[in-house]
C-alpha cells in the first residue's frame, strides 16, 4: 500500500498534461536503464530506482529462519550441520508459529519491493505511451 492520494482523474487529459503525440519513439533497453528517443527529447531513466535495497534485511530474516529450523528440528542435522539423510525414509520438518511468522515476513518484504517496482514501470510506461503512438525498441542481442 502506498501512501498519499491518488492522481484526481479528469475528464480531459490535456488539463494533466497527459497530452498524447503523434510520433515515434525509440527505446533501447538495458539491464538497469533504458534510453528513450523522440521527437521532442532523448532521456535515459535507472530501471525502478525507488525499490529499496533489501538485502540487509532479508539475509537477517533468512539467518533467522535457519536458526528456527535447526532448533525445531534437531534430529534433521549432522554434527557438522549438514541435513541428514534419512535413507528411505521421508524426513519430517516441524515449523513453529515462530516460524511460520517470520517466513510471512520475508514474503511481505518481497511483496513490497515488487510493488514498488510494479508501480515505477507502469509509470514510465505511460510516459513513454505520451511521447509518441510508434514504439520502436531495439533488439537485444545477447548470448549465453
Amino acid at each position: 500500500m502506498f501512501k498519499g492520494s491518488p492522481p484526481v482523474k479528469t475528464k480531459k487529459n490535456e488539463e494533466m498534461g497527459n497530452t498524447r503525440i503523434h510520433g515515434d519513439v525509440g527505446l533501447d533497453i538495458g539491464t538497469r536503464t533504458i534510453a528513450i528517443s523522440s521527437r521532442t527529447d532523448v532521456k535515459i531513466y535507472e530501471l525502478a530506482d525507488r525499490v529499496q535495497n533489501i538485502e540487509n534485511k532479508k539475509c537477517r530474516l533468512l539467518r533467522k529462519l535457519d536458526r528456527q529450523r535447526r532448533a525445531n528440528n534437531p534430529d534433521n542435522y549432522n554434527d557438522d550441520g549438514t541435513v541428514r539423510k534419512q535413507g528411505s525414509k521421508r524426513v519430517i520438518w516441524v515449523n513453529s508459529d515462530k516460524y511460520k511468522q517470520t517466513q510471512k515476513k520475508l514474503r511481505e518484504l518481497y511483496r513490497k519491493q515488487a510493488d514498488v517496482r510494479k508501480y515505477q514501470h507502469e509509470c514510465l510506461t505511460n510516459e513513454i505511451i505520451s511521447k509518441g503512438d510508434q514504439i520502436y525498441i531495439e533488439a537485444m542481442n545477447y548470448s549465453l
